[in-house]
């Protein structure tokens, strides 16, 4: 998918996606800095509209699934019995109670029922102290908000994933170790988040590089669209199936 920097709003962000199209890329993902208040689920001003819903719509009606990046921790209001508010005033839910559940579950349920066709689970800011005040690890709540995710996009064939933390640049051996890293993870059915290419960065491109690519078995996120002259070598990774890849030790004769 492409997406854009936080400082940039739907207007670029479409922009890039008809660019996009060009070599292959049908997907664009609305990134973390949408919301207008926390937790709201509404779009702030001027970047994005009130109703996220439009911003979904815009995005189709240039042939692009939408996609859009969340916290499901975080809340417009809810209960005392299962919200606690950190000292910025921001309200967190409890995924492990029935009804904070249920709450957050309504509120992924809300985007999908707004047209996004993927929704990319952002590492939540939720405070070490209101964790302790739900008896949660950080990993424990993680794994909770992406199931319910999952529950929430139900058989709407609406994917959810985590949100990308690595960046890798147009070289060659970065390519090959993150390849190698995730093959014999995606033979057994485990995904792969995507990695993240700087679109600009794409003008050092060569031939290795793109067999590099070729060989990676997950998603890419692309900021931005490559320039005009790289974009029939960026549409031929789109073109096939991924190359398997495995690593390789040269010092082992078995």
């Amino acid at each position: 998918w492409v997406t854009i920097p936080e400082t940039h709003g739907i207007s670029t962000l479409r922009s890039e996606a008809e660019s996009g199209k060009a070599f292959g890329i049908t997907h664009a993902l609305i990134p973390g800095n949408w919301e207008g208040r926390p937790g709201s689920l509404e779009g702030g001003a001027p970047n994005y509209p009130r109703n996220i819903g439009d911003a979904a719509k815009s995005l189709k009606d240039v042939d692009v699934t939408p996609g859009i990046t969340v916290d499901p921790l975080i809340s417009g209001g809810g209960s005392d019995a299962w919200i606690a508010k950190s000292v910025d005033g921001c309200s967190w839910v409890n995924p492990a109670d029935a009804s904070g559940r249920e709450y957050i579950r309504k509120r992924m349920r809300k985007l999908v029922d707004q047209g996004f066709g993927f929704i990319v689970i952002e590492e939540s800011q939720i405070p070490d102290e209101i964790l302790l005040a739900f008896n949660l690890s950080r990993a424990q709540a993680a794994r909770l908000a992406f199931d319910i995710a999952i529950e929430a996009a139900g058989s709407n064939s609406v994917s959810v994933l985590p949100k990308t933390s690595a960046q890798l640049n147009c070289v060659r051996d970065e390519w090959l170790a993150a390849a190698s890293a995730v093959s014999r993870m995606v033979e057994y059915g485990v995904g792969a988040a995507a990695v993240r290419l700087n679109a600009a960065d794409s003008a050092n491109l060569d031939d290795m590089t793109l067999l590099a690519m070729r060989l990676w078995r997950g998603p890419i996120e692309f900021v931005g669209a490559p320039p005009r002259k790289f974009q029939g070598q960026i549409a031929g990774l789109f073109g096939g199936k991924p190359l398997d890849a495995r690593a390789q030790d040269g010092n082992n004769k078995a």
